[in-house]
């Protein structure tokens, strides 16, 4: 499965006062683009040591055969949109709820399963697609350990600046020891 972000979040996981809050920068409205690219990056570090999905935002994954259970390791999911297939003569179609599938999101991760499965149109990648919607909607969703790391990353980032560049990832040899337990907490890998 190879999954693809569609739309990128409509805002920042966190209000960008609360971040500069904790950075000591009220203000300071010269930097709110730096420590917007920060927050940005902290998301995409929890996400992939954790497979929590911090920022809302839309994907679509990709499936070049139908398997009878598909399983999305993101978390959480709260919204799918649709499936859609090609068929044999290369018709995008869409699938039908309840009629061609079922699905949870309850859990860790969102489960669907294919009760009818049409054939796809031969030799051909990504015949499958499932759009879908990931994340917390909203910073009061967000697990309180969670801001908290994300705060702790953006200001490790911050305040060595001059060692980075905006929008890269943090260096996973240097994060701070209470990040990397908070992260290890809410590791979702054990159970994929």
């Amino acid at each position: 499965m190879r999954i693809v972000r569609t739309q990128k979040p409509a805002g920042l996981a966190i209000g960008l006062e609360a971040v500069k809050t904790h950075l000591r920068l009220l203000g300071y409205d010269d930097e709110n683009s730096l420590v917007a690219s920060y927050v940005d990056s902290a998301c995409e570090f929890i996400f992939q040591r954790t497979w929590k999905v911090v920022q809302s935002a839309s994907y679509t994954a990709y499936l070049d055969k139908f398997e009878s259970d598909v399983t999305i390791k993101m978390n959480p999911v709260t919204a799918l949109s649709s499936i859609k297939y090609y068929d044999v003569d290369g018709v995008q179609q869409t699938m039908v709820n309840g009629t061609d599938y079922y699905y949870s999101l309850n859990g860790n991760f969102a489960r669907i399963h294919f009760i009818n499965e049409p054939t796809l149109e031969d030799n051909r990648y990504d015949a499958i697609e499932i759009a879908f919607t990931a994340g917390y909607s909203n910073q009061f969703d967000i697990p309180d350990d969670l801001i908290h790391c994300l705060k702790i990353l953006v200001a490790d980032a911050f305040n060595n600046r001059n060692s980075q560049t905006a929008g890269m990832s943090v260096n996973e040899n240097k994060i701070p020891q209470s990040v990397d337990m908070i992260l290890a907490n809410n590791s979702l890998k054990d159970f994929g």
